[in-house]
């Protein structure tokens, strides 16, 4: 066991890139919360508290991997006061203080990814867990006085600037002279494809939202454009209006977390069979090839079929559709070559 941990380190040591994506399961993280009580009867405040704790982390995690739909079909169909106790690993405390009439507390519930996913199977309940990085975010904006594109006066972008929220980790243009060029105002109001897919490769972008924002006197009018750099081309779009003084940050950030969740959903009710040979180059990068596959929440078994030095045949059984499974495969840096046909391969994106 020593040996192995040793050189899982030294794998780690060489191969920092490896991690570069790597969330370390933070999807299925909780963040601190706080207890501050005062009452003559603490001990039973205490209790009464963190179970409210434990049910706000859990949603915490649900809101992050379930849509509206099965978030509202987990609602309706689970009673979490008989399964929450089941979810969870254990208890975080810190600062922790107590006396006679006192108590308060930094607390954080760590759950068992396994039992959620369990949970949501046994409910056929679909859910998303793939982050998206380097979602590039672009603006536009008119009124009856002026017109902004990639520029620092464009107002978006002084009111506007999330880093990540949910699955959601968004990148933003520099909003310099090379963007304007790249993309000027006439091409992003027109959506020149062209010139989108050249913006999209500067930034290392799969997919960019494009936001065309019209203000008015009463209104800011959105058109929301959704473009995929894989198949160049304009793959969805919303439109909403939003009260001239009211901040439109939440609206935004829930439309693309809703389309971002649909468009990945692991669908529980499909099950898939896969031949695929694992391409090592040692026994140890086979290990760690194997806790990545076994670490993702839509395989459901990996079992070896046959031994062949650098290269063994094995039986992957997995959830939902093979476009899922092959980003799930990308984002924890494992290549895929031919995964739905009997030439399937995988190996380490080094």
């Amino acid at each position: 066991m020593r040996i192995f941990i040793f050189v899982l380190i030294l794998i780690f040591a060489f191969h920092k890139n490896i991690f570069a994506s790597e969330n370390f399961n933070s999807t299925y993280e909780t963040n601190y919360l706080n207890i501050d009580i005062e009452s003559q009867n603490v001990s039973e405040e205490k209790i009464i508290e963190i179970d409210k704790i434990k049910f706000l982390s859990l949603y915490e995690i649900l809101n992050r991997i379930l849509n509206k739909k099965n978030l509202n079909k987990f609602k309706r169909e689970i009673n979490l006061n008989k399964e929450i106790n089941n979810l969870i690993k254990n208890l975080n405390i810190e600062n922790e203080f107590i006396s006679i009439n006192k108590y308060s507390a930094k607390i954080k519930v760590n759950f068992y990814k396994e039992q959620i996913i369990n949970l949501l199977r046994n409910y056929k309940i679909n859910y998303s867990d793939i982050s998206i990085h380097n979602l590039l975010l672009l603006s536009y904006i008119s009124n009856d006085i002026t017109e902004e594109g990639l520029s620092k006066n464009n107002v978006f972008y002084k009111k506007f600037f999330v880093e990540k929220s949910g699955l959601l980790n968004f990148s933003y243009p520099d909003l310099s002279p090379n963007d304007r060029f790249i993309l000027p105002y006439n091409k992003l109001e027109n959506i020149s494809l062209n010139n989108l897919y050249k913006i999209s490769q500067k930034y290392n972008s799969s997919y960019v939202i494009i936001l065309d924002i019209d203000e008015n006197q009463i209104n800011n009018d959105f058109e929301l454009s959704i473009y995929s750099s894989i198949n160049n081309e304009i793959i969805d779009s919303y439109n909403f209006k939003i009260k001239k003084d009211l901040s439109y940050n939440i609206n935004i950030i829930s439309i693309i977390d809703e389309w971002w969740k649909n468009l990945i959903i692991v669908d529980n009710s499909k099950i898939n069979k896969q031949i695929c040979r694992i391409k090592n180059d040692n026994i140890h990068e086979l290990y760690f090839i194997i806790s990545k596959l076994n670490s993702i929440s839509q395989i459901k078994s990996l079992q070896l079929v046959s031994i062949d030095y650098g290269k063994n045949l094995y039986e992957l059984i997995y959830y939902g559709d093979t476009s899922i499974l092959s980003l799930n495969l990308s984002n924890n840096k494992i290549l895929n070559n031919n995964l739905s046909n009997n030439a399937c391969l995988l190996l380490l994106d080094i």
